[in-house]
Formats: C-alpha cells, structure tokens, sequence
C-alpha cells in the first residue's frame, strides 16, 4: 500500500541513522577503553621495569651469567617476559628464550628510546615468540650513563582478554538503546507518515473534483497548519469553479443567441471555440473543437485572415464570399488575443452575413444610377430650351427672363446632382470591381489642379487658398479621382467661409500613411452632426446648403474616392473656429510597377 511504502520508508530511514549512531557510539567508547587498559597496562609494565631495573646493574658491568638467572626468577614472579639488554643490542637474559641464540635487539623501537634515555612501548608481532606483544622498554643508569636496557613484555592477547567482559556490556547496551530507538523510530515515523497520506488521499480527491472532502488538523504544528491551509484552497477552489462553471454557462448561452459567427483560434491555429452561427454560416455539421480551421471549414480566405492576424497581431477586417455556397457574403474582423506580455496566444474571428445588406446596397445603387440616366436627357432638353427663350426676344422680356432664369437654377441644380449621382456610382461600382487604376502620383500636382479648378470661387469671395505640400511627396492614387475628392473639400470649405479668409490644403507624411488636410476658418460644424457628415444627401443646415448649391454628396463623393484608395476621411471641427478635413493614404510599398489596378492587387 501507499501508505505502508511512505511509512516504510520513513522507518527505515530513523532505524538506520539509529543504528548508525549506536554503532558509532559502541566503537568509539571501545576503542576508548581498549586505549585505556593498553596505557594502563603499559604503565604497569613500566612501573615493574623501573622497579627491577637497578638489580640488573651488577649483571650488565659485570656477571652476565646472574644477569639471565636473575631475569629468569624475576620473570617468573612478575608473569611477564623479562629481557635484559646491554647498550650494543646483545641479549644478556630473557626469560622466555635462551639469549645465547637470540639476535641483536639494537635495532628494535622500544629499545632504541632506552637506550636513548627515554622510555619505550611498543605494540609489535615478536618473531621469536611468533605472537604479538605489548613492549615497555626503560633504561638502567649509572652516574646518569645508559649502561643497559631493562625490556618487560605482556602479549596482547592478555589485553584482549581482560577487554572481552567490558566489550559484552557495551554490546548489550548498545542492543537495548537500539530496541528503545526503534520504538521511537516507529512512532515517530506513523505520526509524520499518517497525516501527510491523509493529506495525500484528500489532495487526489480535490484533482477529480471531489471538494467537499475535509482534513482533520493533526501531527505536528506544520502538518496542521498545512491541513488548514489545504481545506481553505479547497473551499476557494470550489467556489471558483461553481463561479467560472456559471460564467461559461452564461457565455454559451450568449454566443449561443448571437446572429453573428464567433471563432477563436489559438496560437498554432487549432480552433477551441466556436458558436452555432458560425457552424450554420460556414454550411458545416457542428464538430469537436481541437482540429486546426483549415480542417474545419476548409475556406481559404477565412484561414488567410486568422493567419494574417497571429502573424501581424493587428486587427483586420474584410468581407469574403462563403465557399461552400459561394453566394453568402462574410465580414471578417478580426483580432489577435494578447498574453499578459503582450505576446500573440491567439485569435477571435467575428463573422457577420452581409449577403442580404450588400444586395439592398446594390439595388440601390443601380436605382440611382437609372433615376440619373433617365433624368439627364429632359435635363438637357429643358436647359436648350430655356437658352433659346432667353436669347429670343419677346414681350414682357423682364418676366420671362426672371422665370426663365429661376427654371435654369434649378436645370443646372439638377445635373449636378445628377452628375454627383453619376460619378458616385462609378466610384463604388469600380470600387466594388477593383477596377480603379493607382499608380504612384506626385501630390502636389494633384493639389495645385484641385486649386486651380476651385479658384474663381475663392476668388469671388476674396478668400486666399494656401498651400502646403513635402517635396517629392507620392502616394498610390487614381489622380482624377483625387483630384475630385480635394475639390470637393475645398469647395466646402470655400463655401462655408466668411469672405476675406483663408483656406489651408496641406499635404504631410506620417509613420504609416499620407494625409492631405483642408482647414477653414467657417462657421464649424455641430458634434451631433459628424457621425452623419458623410452620408448622402445628409445636411447640417438644409436651406443655408441648397441655397450654397450644394447637392449633398459632395462629402459622400470624398468617402467613397478615400476607401476606393484603401484609405479614409476624417473630420475635426467646432463651432465657429472652423473644420478640418482630412484624407488619408496609406504610405506606397514595393509591389506592382507602377500602372497596376487593384484587381492586379488581388
């Protein structure tokens, strides 16, 4: 079991660092006693060298003969090997070995410390005995002269002996410090072992969602505080989840009720969420979410757009054709998903069906345009013949004229209309088929035709255009088209300008794109109006523009040029300090020669 191993371990683990120290305890304390009795010993053995030595003064200067009966009789009182020994190494007595046949001991270590006048020990294997021996050495003097060596030995086995009772009681000792150590071993290690596998069981409990389970605090005052803290993260935890579970309820019951497609892709492209609206307009069968987006709806362009996306990590937005069907019409926006680092983790892809608004769009634009052609011929016919009444001459010339003038305002007012109607529907129809040419183009020529075009009208009311153009300024554009879209701002701003001010058209380039600016010192324009500016036939002030000439699509001509340039219009202003309007380019990149159309683009 798990709980058996984790206890099992611990147990071992005291149990041998126990044992481990009980075992160095018992050594320890008997190579202290075995160094104690081989001192003492060795001290007594000193003790009865000192004691015999000076009897042997006779035998070393004179009767070697007494010196071995001596060493004999002294050895067998004192139960040790006795050796007498003269300053050249020659054996005089032993009392264990004849010393006729025994070899010069000059060379020994104990001997060598006599006869140095030290004391010598030494714990040595002795070949003429062939065992091992415990050797004290001393020397004898005479007048303060070595004059032999008095040698007293004692085998080590003797020493061993007189340890073996000392060495059973630190054996038994140790056994029963090793029973007691074991016992605390084996509490310790269940009171440790037995809430940690608790804690253990409720922790794989909290990963497969069971939080209800609790811990009883227990063990030691970390391991309590610890199953403390482990049943507060499990309240927290539960309520977390209750809370996120409830959220992503709510979630899917809103993406579930929009009428917009909701896609998000990850990093490496595979999708993880997707709503029913963008399953249904795509024409797929809802699947498990994981597959990458080119499995799922396998639409190129929608794939080029969420990789355009985590790639560039800047929004985009687009309308494609469905492919499934090929006659749905999709608006893509999409932008990226940042991590807290500002790193690209992902995407969110909305999807809008705009088939059916497109197709209003369309009717009317062609009702418009036909409205517009039917219109033009009467038009011009009424025009001809107001021309020639007016240059006949006849009765009541005054009243005639007056009509026939007030007929050709109102001739002239409807073909400008007719021609803004005109040119704005050529505008989205070539816009709508890439059909609109952009080349590179030098600004400031486009700005100076767009002066020149407007300039009786400044110059009726006496106000100064003035003109503020970079060198060598270019920008990708369709030049008449431009050109129209600057002479309808400065005709505005003309307009709508006191007499005797000034106008500003400047042209500039910025970090990303081209602006060409129109700034005018009129009356301004309300805040409530600028979100409408640009629609057509939209009207700030109704009677002041009809009666200006105004058509009211002179600000819708300048929207749509701006998009057909894969640019846009902006609009500052404030009542009574003027407005400023503003075109923006996107800066040219390399591409196409120059003469391309954006159909080539494409």
């Amino acid at each position: 079991m798990t709980r058996g191993r984790l206890f099992g371990r611990l147990y071992r683990s005291y149990l041998l660092a126990a044992a481990a120290a009980v075992g160095a305890t018992i050594v320890i304390a008997a190579q202290a006693v075995s160094r104690f009795q081989a001192d003492r010993t060795a001290l007594q053995l000193e003790t009865f060298a000192k004691l015999v030595g000076p009897r042997f003064e006779t035998a070393l200067l004179y009767d070697r003969e007494q010196g071995r009966t001596l060493c004999d009789s002294l050895g067998k009182v004192l139960g040790t090997r006795l050796t007498v020994i003269l300053p050249d190494g020659a054996v005089v007595g032993d009392s264990e070995h004849d010393p006729l046949t025994m070899e010069s001991h000059a060379d020994r270590p104990e001997v060598k410390a006599a006869l140095a006048g030290k004391v010598g020990r030494c714990l040595r294997y002795s070949f003429t005995l062939q065992k091992e021996l415990l050797y004290v050495a001393v020397p004898v003097l005479r007048q303060g002269k070595v004059i032999g060596v008095v040698r007293v030995a004692m085998p080590a086995r003797t020493l061993g002996e007189a340890l073996r009772p000392v060495r059973r009681e630190l054996a038994f000792a140790g056994l029963v410090l090793m029973v007691i150590l074991a016992g605390i071993s084996f509490i310790v290690a269940r009171r440790i072992s037995l809430p940690i596998e608790r804690m253990k069981s409720a922790a794989q409990d909290f990963a497969v969602g069971r939080l209800g389970a609790r811990l009883i605090p227990e063990g030691p005052e970390e391991l309590r505080l610890l199953a403390e803290s482990l049943n507060v993260m499990a309240s927290q935890l539960d309520a977390r989840i209750r809370e996120l579970s409830e959220e992503r309820r709510r979630v899917e019951a809103i993406l579930s009720s929009m009428e917009e497609g909701i896609i998000a892709v990850e990093g490496q492209g595979s999708v993880f969420l997707m709503n029913p609206a963008a399953y249904r307009m795509l024409g797929m069968e809802r699947t498990e979410t994981g597959k990458t987006l080119g499995e799922l709806c396998r639409d190129p362009d929608l794939c080029r757009i969420a990789e355009d996306v985590l790639s560039s990590g800047q929004p985009i937005s687009q309308e494609i054709r469905s492919k499934p069907d090929g006659g749905r019409l999709l608006r893509i926006r999409a932008a990226p998903i940042h991590s807290e680092v500002g790193q690209v983790v992902g995407a969110v892809l909305v999807l809008e069906d705009v088939t059916e608004l497109r197709r209003l769009e369309r009717i009317r634009r062609d009702f418009v345009a036909n409205v517009a052609h039917e219109l033009r011929t009467p038009i011009t016919s009424i025009l001809g013949f107001v021309e020639t009444l007016l240059e006949s001459g006849t009765s009541d010339e005054s009243t005639r004229r007056r009509f026939l003038e007030v007929v050709r305002k109102q001739s002239e007012r409807l073909r400008a209309i007719v021609d803004d109607l005109l040119l704005l529907a050529r505008v989205e129809a070539q816009q709508e088929a890439r059909q609109i040419r952009l080349e590179p183009t030098m600004l400031r020529q486009v700005l100076e035709d767009a002066m020149e075009i407007c300039a009786p009208a400044a110059a009726d009311k006496k106000i100064q255009v003035e003109l503020e153009c970079e060198p060598g300024l270019v920008a990708e554009a369709n030049p008449p088209l431009l050109t129209q879209a600057v002479v309808n701002l400065l005709d505005n701003a003309i307009k709508y300008s006191e007499p005797g001010g000034t106008v500003r058209l400047l042209a500039t380039r910025g970090r990303t794109s081209v602006a060409i600016r129109v700034e005018d010192q009129g009356c301004g324009i309300p805040e409530e109006h600028l979100a409408r500016i640009f629609e057509r036939f939209y009207r700030v002030d109704k009677s002041r523009s009809r009666q200006l000439g105004g058509t009211g699509l002179g600000l819708s001509i300048v929207k749509h040029i701006a998009e057909a340039h894969r640019g846009r219009v902006t609009v500052e202003s404030r009542v009574g300090a003027g407005s400023v309007f503003t075109i923006l380019l996107p800066i040219p990149s390399p591409g196409p020669p120059a003469g391309h159309t954006a159909a080539d683009a494409a």
